[in-house]
């Protein structure tokens, strides 16, 4: 067995034989899968398994799953129920991170911004909206709001026209 990862001139100078020798008898383990070779190391089999189960089991204890109660924090801290945000630059955030996400019309007013923003006001939407920074269309089942920017990714979905013609005129001026 050969006890770690060896090149053939430190396996001939431990073993004091010909190369030629050393190269045959290293060949001849290969095919008989002892030992395996990789990038002129040769190593054996047994061995380089050992090694890869310790490694996968030492990256498996680093992805521990963490409990409900962390995990459901960590939920209300990133979406700003918890640390919510303010302003025009906190209400482009939470677009930016819901973009896309379909809710009945009345409840990003009433629930969805108010939840998220300390001091929600309307006129910071409409605001956003009247400059064209922020645009919202009927998708399937409910009112997605997006950045404007990426309203081409919105526009079809599946090979389906999401917007109307005349919608798509609005949301993205043709040049």
């Amino acid at each position: 067995m050969i006890p770690t990862a060896t090149n053939s001139s430190s396996t001939i100078q431990s073993l004091q034989i010909a190369e030629s020798e050393a190269e045959a008898a290293l060949l001849k383990l290969e095919s008989e899968g002892v030992v395996l070779r990789g990038n002129g190391n040769w190593c054996d089999r047994r061995l380089l398994a050992r090694i890869h189960r310790y490694t996968l089991n030492r990256l498996r204890a680093e992805i521990e799953p963490v409990s409900g109660t962390h995990f459901m924090r960590f939920l209300f801290a990133w979406h700003h129920v918890t640390q919510k945000l303010s302003g025009i630059d906190g209400l482009r955030a939470i677009v930016a991170q819901l973009e896309g996400h379909e809710v009945p019309a009345n409840a990003w007013e009433r629930f969805i911004f108010p939840a998220r923003m300390d001091r929600y006001d309307p006129a910071i939407l409409d605001t956003l909206c009247l400059t064209g920074e922020v645009g919202w269309a009927k998708l399937t089942t409910g009112i997605g709001i997006f950045p404007r920017d990426h309203a081409a990714a919105w526009q079809s979905s599946g090979g389906q026209t999401i917007l109307s013609v005349r919608a798509q005129r609005r949301v993205v001026p043709q040049p």
